[in-house]
């Protein structure tokens, strides 16, 4: 049980400072500063909850292995890239139409598009 809880201290501590910065503070009366935590708070939490999705899908046989975590990063960015987008009002179909496609060719291009080091060391 000891080990359970050290694995998960992070989790747990970013579930508590979610829970007491959204629930102490009124988004329609604090500085813009705040809603720049607020906004880096939810980043933070997306990561989490994408990162153990990711790691649940390993249950089922997929295993992405030193890819998990940029996966994680893209699909955080993306999303959030899309929620900074809504929260000023600029969101519409199109952003979204041209948005995830570019994010999965950047995640493709970057993933698989680069030489792997022993390739590049014998040119």
């Amino acid at each position: 049980m000891k080990n359970l809880t050290q694995h998960h201290r992070p989790v747990i501590a970013l579930v508590i400072a979610d829970a007491l910065f959204f629930t102490m503070t009124d988004p329609t009366k604090v500085s813009a500063a705040w809603l720049a935590i607020a906004f880096g708070l939810l980043i933070a939490t997306l990561y989490m909850i994408i990162t153990y999705i990711l790691r649940f899908l390993r249950l089922y046989g997929i295993r992405l292995g030193k890819r998990e975590r940029r996966l994680a990063l893209f699909i955080t960015a993306t999303i959030s890239s899309l929620a900074a987008l809504q929260s000023v009002g600029g969101l519409n179909n199109h952003d979204i139409f041209v948005l995830v496609p570019l994010a999965v060719l950047l995640y493709a291009y970057v993933s698989y598009g680069r030489p792997k080091p022993e390739a590049a060391k014998g040119q």
